[in-house]
């Protein structure tokens, strides 16, 4: 589904071609935008499905819901990449960044019931050294669908600084905060090898 999803995004791109080499930034940094989203999430989700059993009911739908999120990103994405133009445009893109906004914190909530699951100790799905790690995890993940939840406020979309939707800016902080958790997982791992 993950590379789905990413060739949904790509393919978007061939579609209305850019008119001059501005143009051509512009697509390949927003696409860089939901690459890094995407990827994002496919690296955690692996990481946690390597450990995590799907047998229970409630894993399947939760991961159901993780894939709907997922294929529908893209879509999502391109709506606020290349909107309608007209009257409308501004009704349009609050909804459009709503739903995505919703869909976002969606996947961060997915994933961390996912670690929540395996730092639950009495399941016993992993080493006692390693709950910890899934906690912080689960906390980074909580915490950043938070902030997606909360720039769907539908008022956030009118507050704009320098005429930009603070809606966009909220974003900037969980993606921040994803990248943040990974560079701290990484030296938390790297100072367990050397003890």
């Amino acid at each position: 589904m993950f590379g789905l999803a990413l060739s949904i995004g790509a393919i978007t791109l061939v579609e209305s071609p850019p008119k001059t080499s501005l143009a051509i930034y512009a697509d390949v940094g927003t696409f860089a935008v939901s690459f890094y989203i995407i990827i994002s999430i496919w690296l955690r989700y692996t990481r946690i499905m390597s450990v995590l059993p799907l047998e229970r009911r409630r894993t399947i739908f939760a991961n159901s819901i993780l894939l709907f999120c997922v294929a529908i990103e893209p879509f999502l994405f391109n709506l606020l990449q290349k909107p309608i133009v007209g009257a409308e445009t501004s009704s349009f893109l609050a909804t459009a960044s709503t739903l995505f906004g919703l869909d976002i914190a969606g996947m961060f909530l997915v994933l961390g019931l996912f670690c929540n699951e395996i730092a639950t100790e009495d399941r016993k799905l992993v080493a006692r050294n390693l709950i910890g790690t899934f906690r912080r995890e689960r906390n980074w993940l909580f915490l950043s669908s938070a902030f997606f939840f909360v720039s769907a406020i539908p008022v956030l979309w009118s507050i704009q600084i320098k005429g930009t939707s603070i809606r966009y800016l909220i974003w900037i902080v969980p993606l921040a905060l994803v990248w943040v958790a990974s560079v701290h997982r990484r030296r938390l791992v790297k100072n367990q090898q050397k003890s």
